[in-house]
């Protein structure tokens, strides 16, 4: 009768906070977003953001780049004035002529180093910029923290890495070329213009500031679509990888109309962009064009009405350079636009080099070097949350874990066993209590100090594309025998032996691996390592029953010495426990010793224990049977236990 009432005002608690959950989620959806809106900037790029660019380029790559662009510009207005003098010059001697085609050659042979040391000044710098932005928004992703990666999808940071790491790269170096040559070119044109007819900049002043009009118009409107043409990208790769890495449910339900629908449409989305991109660009040359030739004509005009004075080579240098002056507007709208455009990559790296880290890596806050020694673990009053803003999913945890007992954790889906895990490698940070591993605060210490002490067998198993030696140990730490060593207790010997041993290569995810070697392997790296603290999170939850019974028993020979945690997935795997902890909804509700809580009916051990299909008189006598946990028998390990592994 006790139970039925209790079960009856646990659903009433349940109905209660799924209503108040449902109406919190209805006045503020933005905190449940299981993705996070990528962020669009609007109106001019900041100046900060610019700044930021050229302190990663450095004074003096920037300096000498200007430099070098400046001279070859003077070098090159130099060339032209000479050249003209020379047209007029009656001196027909060869001394003189000598002497002039050697100043024309030095000139030009100085004007063409100048170009060269330019364009690889400004190479150097455009690749130093992004090389440190890339070091800088790796290190920074590698160090942000769980509630990052939960609501930023996978093709939010390919496009980062990919496409706006290449317009750094590629197009940024080409178009900032071009930019300063334009830019220098088309002052040049006015300075010479101007020393020859004074009146010019009469003319020449509304003209460009005209242009700096329609410029500003442009650059508005095009940095814009630029953006959303950027923003547009990300979910075509997040759709890619997605489809790409459910591509089997995909063909098994027969929808691959639907997804290849829904690629088109996000292709479509940034395609329209694009094509808004190509319009823009149009507007702007047709008025381009039509201010260029207005100048043209000016300057038509300005030579003829005043040829009494100037003679037949000026004329020719000044058409000339008008002529190129108008392509250099043209040119230099576009390319100082393009440059503009570009530098919104630098924007979107910049905000990703920003990102909130975890807490600090080492700490001068250093536990002694045999620390844990006991292996105590003790949670007071702990509560956590996977980010800001949402509701607690561990409530007040209370718990002491003694050294060297053997804990199994259970409770159903959503129960919070996992997260219980992920506070322990603070992976997730505490909001209220704290936790200690043999009396040391782990929130006191660096996060390499605490996650380099500890082992965990995960439910899915991290093997790298290498080989077996670099996926046991990447640090080369140990040595080939107790390489060898720990895949003997990880019943991996035989196999890898018949294989290219320690250099046999892995494919990435051990694709060429079966599920139950994967998790054995990952078995041998924790045998290797043999920490004071090992912890199972449902590391047996995906193999077949046979390789469970490997991984418990060299976990039960191995691991005697050391306290263990496991998160179970198969209520069976943790009856021979010393101590059981039930969790539901984020709480701990039950614990107490396996063989005790299975003779209570009223116990939701029981329960578990009893919908698994557990004959609980079995049950109980597995409970109650004492397991040696101090006998080590791996020193030989049977040829059996290798022709099983062999056959997994």
């Amino acid at each position: 009768m006790s139970r039925g009432i209790s079960l009856v005002s646990d659903t009433g608690r349940s109905v209660s906070l799924a209503g108040s959950l449902v109406g919190d989620v209805q006045e503020n959806p933005e905190r449940y977003q299981l993705v996070a809106k990528e962020t669009v900037e609007e109106g001019s790029i900041k100046l900060q953001i610019y700044v930021n660019y050229f302190k990663h380029i450095g004074c003096l790559l920037t300096f000498s780049t200007l430099l070098f662009y400046i001279s070859f510009r003077t070098l090159d207005i130099t060339n032209g004035i000479w050249l003209s003098s020379w047209s007029q010059d009656n001196d027909t001697s060869p001394a003189n002529r000598d002497f002039l085609l050697g100043v024309y050659a030095g000139i030009g042979l100085s004007q063409g180093l100048c170009n060269f040391f330019g364009v690889a000044f400004l190479t150097k710098a455009t690749i130093t910029a992004s090389t440190n932005l890339h070091r800088l928004m790796l290190h920074s992703i590698m160090r942000a923290p769980l509630s990052f990666f939960d609501t930023t999808p996978m093709g939010r940071l390919l496009n980062r890495f990919g496409k706006d790491l290449d317009q750094l790269d590629v197009q940024l170096p080409m178009m900032a070329n071009f930019t300063l040559e334009m830019f220098f070119q088309i002052i040049g044109m006015v300075v010479l213009i101007s020393m020859k007819f004074p009146v010019f900049l009469l003319f020449a002043i509304p003209v460009l500031t005209l242009f700096v009009i329609l410029r500003q118009i442009f650059v508005k409107t095009l940095r814009q679509v630029k953006r959303l043409e950027s923003v547009t990208r990300s979910p075509i790769y997040s759709h890619f990888s997605e489809t790409i890495n459910g591509l089997t449910s995909v063909r098994g339900f027969g929808v691959e109309d639907v997804f290849r629908k829904k690629n088109d449409e996000k292709v479509d989305i940034s395609q329209n962009c694009s094509f808004h991109v190509t319009v823009c660009n149009y507007w702007m040359s047709l008025r381009l064009e039509l201010l260029g030739n207005i100048m043209i004509f000016v300057m038509v005009v300005l030579v003829v009405t005043n040829r009494q004075i100037i003679d037949a080579g000026t004329a020719g240098l000044l058409i000339s350079y008008s002529l190129g002056a108008v392509v250099a507007f043209n040119f230099f709208v576009f390319f100082s636009t393009e440059v503009e455009s570009t530098i919104i990559a630098a924007e979107r790296l910049d905000e990703y080099t920003n990102v909130e880290p975890e807490a600090l890596w080492s700490s001068n806050n250093r536990p002694s070097d045999d620390w844990p020694g006991r292996g105590e673990i003790e949670f007071r009053t702990y509560s956590t949350r996977y980010r800001n803003g949402l509701n607690l999913i561990l409530h007040n945890i209370n718990l002491t874990v003694q050294p060297l007992q053997k804990i199994g954790v259970v409770g159903r889906t959503g129960a919070g066993k996992s997260t219980l895990i992920l506070t322990i490698f603070r992976i997730l940070e505490g909001v209220e209590g704290k936790i200690f591993i043999d009396g040391v605060d782990i929130g006191k210490i660096g996060l390499h100090e605490l996650r380099s002490r500890l082992t965990i067998i995960p439910q899915e198993s991290v093997l790298f594309c290498s080989s077996l030696r670099f996926n046991l140990d990447p640090n080369d730490e140990y040595t080939d025998a107790q390489l060898w060593t720990a895949l003997e207790r990880a019943h991996l010997k035989q196999y890898f032996e018949g294989q290219n041993g320690l250099e046999t290569e892995i494919s990435e995810g051990g694709g060429n691996l079966s599920v139950g070697q994967r998790q054995l392997v990952c078995l041998a790296r924790a045998v290797l390592r043999k920490t004071r603290i090992l912890v199972l999170d449902e590391a047996t939850a995906a193999v077949d029953l046979e390789t469970d019974t490997l991984i418990q028993d060299t976990i039960r020979k191995v691991f005697r010495d050391s306290t263990i945690l496991t998160i179970a997935h198969r209520v069976n795997t943790i009856l021979d426990s010393d101590l059981v902890v039930v969790m539901a909804a984020g709480q701990i509700i039950e614990t107490g010793q396996p063989q005790v809580l299975l003779q209570n009916p009223q116990s939701e051990f029981f329960s578990m224990a009893r919908e698994a299909g557990l004959a609980l008189t079995s049950a109980v006598s597995i409970a109650e049977k004492p397991i040696d946990w101090k006998t080590d028998s791996t020193a030989s390990t049977s040829t059996s236990d290798n022709q099983k592994s062999s056959q997994i």
